[in-house]
């Protein structure tokens, strides 16, 4: 029996996840391994079903290849009648990517709740500190299964039911921040994800004498491998971003805070969250935070306990990440972009920003709410983080606030498996 190749596709080294269609036949079969990191070839059973291809990993030949010196087309030859580890799965290129939206403009209405209560309980306004999303005809279940939600530029955590979709602490930000922007981040294009918010029990260090901030080593408590593993922090997101947490076990993440810039993002979110229930104590007056208590293990632990922080993992490991940067213009919270926006916007320090479009001459406006379009020159961003006792959100004299810049989030995948 000898196998015959339909198409082959692969992943070359240093091809930032892109995947490639290539003739594998007459390549030399260690030519081919020292090319491309990851290898997908559609193969053709002279006794399988007609019409149908078989998928092979060559992962599971490495071994053989590696000691064949010929090319592949003779590999093949060479192995005669014995069968190859396919599966049924066809392999191909598809282009895919997350969508954004913004949630009303999509038809979601929304209502003030408690989470912990019946949606429709009367309750004081204060008590109510999640968001109840509904909307006919959908499925809230597929809704959860692929799609996240931001609040004012911060992603929450949701749950759902039968009847609607939780936003957890939701509505506290809506009422801290006198806003209530929200958008949707879709992946149903990219695979299904599962949400879990971490909690201190997750949260662990080898050495109990090193502080949390050097040492923060999250149990995820299910296998991750295969995954694409998502990480949100303090509402912002965190994707194939190895500077601020890294993989290091099958079940196991370790975050790397010197890389996050957390005093911008604690100054920047102020407004939405009351960290002094998380352990910051401050001055009302200039927000002013102790770097000890900020880089503390009880605000850590707890800054990784709220609705804000949580794990998230799409099944899907073959991701891609790219930014697309918009252009400027001289109006706050205005931009330029050449094609209809629908992926996810990004502004100064990592913050989401929830947008509206409109096409304009052959080009798209992107506008976003101008409470986001600052990039304020605080003063304690003139000194190196080692060396500050204590910062606050005064300003550096004499200098305006800058607009920030912004890129599209370009979380995509070219690589399809179906099976057949």
């Amino acid at each position: 029996m000898t196998y015959a190749v339909d198409s082959a596709i692969g992943k070359a080294f240093g091809s930032d996840g892109l995947w490639e269609e290539f003739d594998v036949l007459p390549m030399n079969c260690r030519e081919i391994l020292s090319t491309y990191q990851q290898v997908r070839i559609n193969l053709i059973n002279p006794y399988g079903t007609p019409g149908q291809t078989e998928g092979l990993d060559i992962t599971e030949i490495r071994s053989g290849m590696t000691e064949f010196e010929g090319t592949f087309e003779e590999y093949l030859v060479h192995i005669g009648n014995d069968a190859l580890p396919t599966t049924n799965l066809k392999y191909s290129i598809k282009e895919c990517g997350i969508r954004y939206g913004d949630l009303f403009r999509a038809g979601y209405t929304t209502s003030p709740v408690n989470h912990k209560f019946a949606p429709d309980a009367d309750l004081p306004i204060e008590d109510k500190e999640s968001i109840f999303l509904t909307k006919p005809d959908i499925s809230y279940k597929d809704f959860f299964d692929h799609c996240l939600v931001t609040v004012n530029g911060m992603l929450h955590y949701t749950e759902y039911s039968s009847d609607g979709l939780w936003v957890l602490g939701g509505m506290r930000n809506v009422l801290n921040r006198n806003n209530n922007h929200m958008g949707i981040l879709n992946f149903k294009q990219l695979g299904s994800i599962k949400t879990k918010l971490i909690t201190p029990s997750m949260i662990y260090k080898h050495q109990s004498d090193v502080p949390l901030y050097y040492q923060t080593n999250i149990d995820v408590g299910e296998d991750i491998t295969n995954k694409t593993v998502i990480l949100v922090i303090g509402g912002y997101i965190h994707i194939n971003d190895s500077d601020v947490f890294k993989i290091t076990g099958m079940n196991t993440l370790k975050i790397n805070w010197d890389r996050i810039p957390l005093a911008k993002r604690i100054m920047e979110t102020h407004k939405s969250v009351n960290y002094v229930e998380l352990g910051l104590e401050k001055n009302d007056e200039n927000s002013f935070v102790f770097k000890e208590d900020l880089t503390s293990d009880k605000f850590l632990t707890n800054y990784l306990n709220t609705f804000n922080s949580f794990i998230v993992l799409l099944d899907n490991p073959e991701i891609r990440v790219a930014r697309e940067y918009v252009e400027p213009t001289m109006l706050p919270g205005s931009y330029l972009y050449h094609k209809e926006p629908k992926l996810p916007l990004i502004t100064g320090i990592g913050r989401l920003a929830e947008y509206w479009t409109m096409e304009e001459d052959d080009l798209w406006s992107v506008d976003i709410s101008t409470d986001a379009v600052d990039y304020p020159k605080h003063n304690f961003k003139t000194t190196a983080m080692k060396d500050i006792y204590a910062m606050d959100a005064k300003m550096v004299p004499n200098e305006r606030a800058v607009l920030s810049h912004a890129f599209f989030l370009d979380i995509g995948s070219n690589f399809s498996a179906v099976p057949q």
